[in-house]
């Protein structure tokens, strides 16, 4: 049998159905215990997120805390401000196989950049801390699929690797 005159197979196996990142930009009011006069820093900690799929798209739903370290009291004591900030996105996703069933599918939700505070600063009335927190999420759907292959016979062909014998074949052992 000729590579022309091959019968096709399928085979089904998990592959990646579709793709997407997501840029987030949030924006979030803290109410620190003071009124505050200087803002020292902002860190961002323990993402915790997951995805799910419905309906063509995927809803990630997440978390991070974020500790604001801040000055009061005309800068003669500092403290820190703790919150967790909640967040919900539907996210489109691209290239998605029309054939994916909500329960074949494994979401993979991967964080691309870090949550990060990018400006802490004072309101305008002086009693909260606006933080502007960017990051960006990657996002696979992994689901069952069908591959179309041909398979044709191959001639009779001795592979030279078989016809080669060892030096160990010999029965000679190797001495180190």
């Amino acid at each position: 049998m000729l590579a022309t005159d091959g019968v096709f197979r399928e085979i089904i196996t998990q592959a990646v159905c579709a793709k997407a990142k997501h840029y987030a930009s949030l924006t979030h009011d803290l109410h620190p215990e003071h009124r505050p006069t200087t803002v020292g820093g902002c860190w961002v900690m323990n993402h915790r997120f997951e995805g799910k799929y419905v309906d063509h798209h995927v809803e990630v739903k997440g978390k991070f805390d974020t500790n604001v370290w801040y000055s009061f009291d005309g800068n003669c004591e500092t403290a820190i401000a703790k919150d967790t900030i909640h967040y919900e996105y539907p996210i489109e996703m691209l290239l998605a196989d029309p054939l994916i069933q909500e329960t074949n599918v494994e979401v993979l939700v991967k964080e691309s950049i870090a949550p990060n505070c990018i400006e802490a600063k004072i309101s305008d009335d002086g009693e909260k801390i606006s933080l502007q927190i960017d990051g960006e999420l990657s996002i696979e759907l992994i689901g069952p699929t069908k591959l179309l292959v041909m398979t044709c016979q191959i001639e009779d062909k001795k592979d030279p690797y078989e016809e080669e014998s060892s030096f160990l074949d010999s029965g000679e052992s190797l001495h180190l």
